[in-house]
């Protein structure tokens, strides 16, 4: 599918239709694996299912003299716990459990040089861990496994032959699967074609996928002028690399999300990057700064002054706080350009493409 989708676009650059210069925009869309999350017992199924798989395919003659008839016969067969009562599953998980946690220890006690690193076995315990609590149980001297489900278990693996699929939410829906972001030319009025499909992990940020983004224009020589994007790609870092690039990453830059009136937030102050100087609303003034470990960088008021202002209530707001602290992006004069340009009609205008 990939071939075919480069081919096409070199033939549509070929005719003509895709200009080296022309500029882009980028949105991304959800890609859903499973409409619900996977039944419990059913993801625990798999994951035995996989690892009898993996044994099989690396040392197939472990797999007939150690492994058990009965598991081999139970895991090359299909599972679906739909329309089983509560109970059923129950059972079926505890036995799933039982049969899975004797492999484990088979690949320990009776080890393979084949079979030295088993993914799968690392991927069935992340697994059994994270969806069931296993306590076992004594009757007539014989121990006896019966699993528990988590209930609202945080689960890190949706399906043990893809792992790339994640648990992700934007606004009010949540899906399991992954993501992908389409890019495309972006000239108003006019036909426009697709130039790229990225893929990423469901849960990872829109942000991070700037660089593929110009990798894959480079493989394909293109070189557009601008690039459109929503505010989830845009930060002060992302709008500086494009630029190191001879590009200009169009978008509105996020609101600062902070309970202050809009005189009192970070950017109402008067901030200087080279001189590492703040000046804030009542016309104080610090160099006391700390850059933190994300690369923002913290300014820090004293406090026999803040406790002595005017706009006290307005600005720090708390009696557990004793004095204001500021923390801007280390790109900040990009994002304090940004923030001025949006403002304008010219921006707005542009930005309707």
């Amino acid at each position: 599918m990939s071939l075919i989708f480069d081919k096409t676009v070199k033939l549509a650059q070929e005719k003509g239709l895709i200009k080296k210069r022309t500029s882009q925009r980028i949105d991304s869309t959800n890609i859903i694996a499973h409409v619900n999350r996977i039944a419990i017992t059913d993801l625990l199924f798999r994951a035995v299912k996989c690892l009898a798989e993996e044994i099989e395919k690396k040392d197939a003659q472990y797999f007939e003299r150690e492994i058990p008839d009965y598991i081999r016969e139970r895991y090359s067969q299909r599972f679906s716990s739909f329309g089983m009562g509560r109970e059923k599953r129950g059972e079926k998980l505890s036995e799933v459990v039982e049969d899975g946690l004797p492999i484990k220890e088979l690949l320990h006690r009776v080890p393979s040089d084949r079979l030295a690193h088993v993914r799968q076995l690392e991927i069935m315990e992340t697994i059994f861990r994270e969806n069931v609590v296993i306590p076992e149980k004594e009757v007539d001297q014989k121990i006896f496994i019966q699993a528990e489900e988590i209930q609202r278990p945080k689960q890190t693996i949706f399906d043990p032959r893809d792992l790339g699929l994640k648990l992700s939410k934007k606004a009010s829906k949540g899906w399991v699967g992954s993501k992908c972001h389409v890019v495309e030319t972006a000239q108003k009025g006019k036909v426009n074609f697709i130039t790229n499909m990225i893929h990423q992990q469901a849960q990872a940020h829109d942000c991070n996928i700037h660089g593929k983004l110009r990798e894959g224009n480079e493989c394909r020589g293109l070189h557009p002028d601008k690039v459109y994007a929503d505010m989830s790609y845009i930060n002060g870092g992302a709008i500086c690399e494009h630029r190191k690039h001879g590009q200009e990453l169009m978008g509105y830059m996020q609101g600062e999300y902070i309970n202050k009136p809009e005189a009192f937030k970070a950017y109402s102050f008067s901030i200087d990057m080279q001189k590492r100087e703040a000046i804030c609303p009542a016309g104080q003034v610090t160099t006391n700064t700390r850059v933190r470990d994300n690369g923002f960088v913290s300014f820090q008021f004293r406090q026999l002054i803040c406790m002595k202002c005017r706009f006290w209530n307005e600005c720090v707001g708390t009696k557990k706080r004793n004095r204001r602290n500021i923390a801007v992006s280390g790109y900040y004069e990009y994002v304090r350009e940004r923030r001025e340009k949006q403002k304008s009609e010219a921006f707005r205008k542009e930005m309707s493409v």
